[in-house]
């Protein structure tokens, strides 16, 4: 499955370095999470979303060569738009885990 072909399916990519990488630079896109995510969290919240979450293996991002796969999930309104209800779902999953170690 090529990128042009999750473009037909109405589909965005989400680079595990948009919530993993510790600078922008290294192409973080939103605000850092107060504790480390793990991929199968991450996974798990796509999941949770109803984001249909396709997990590609040995796609590498320009900006972080250390991350192997991409994460494509359905689109909502706009990319911008989803990562934002990604990072919302992830940070309400960080306070119950901190609240069950409590």
């Amino acid at each position: 499955m090529s990128l042009r072909d999750l473009k037909e399916e109405n589909r965005i990519v989400i680079w595990p370095s948009y919530f993993f990488s510790p600078t922008r630079s290294k192409g973080r896109r939103l605000a850092k999470i107060p504790y480390k995510i793990k991929t199968e969290e991450l996974v798990s919240t796509l999941r949770e979303l109803g984001l249909d979450p396709i997990i590609i293996e040995n796609k590498k991002y320009p900006r972080d060569r250390k991350i192997n796969f991409l994460i494509a999930v359905k689109k909502i309104k706009s990319k911008n738009y989803t990562l934002k209800i990604i990072y919302k779902a992830l940070l309400k999953t960080s306070q119950a885990n901190s609240n069950r170690e409590n």
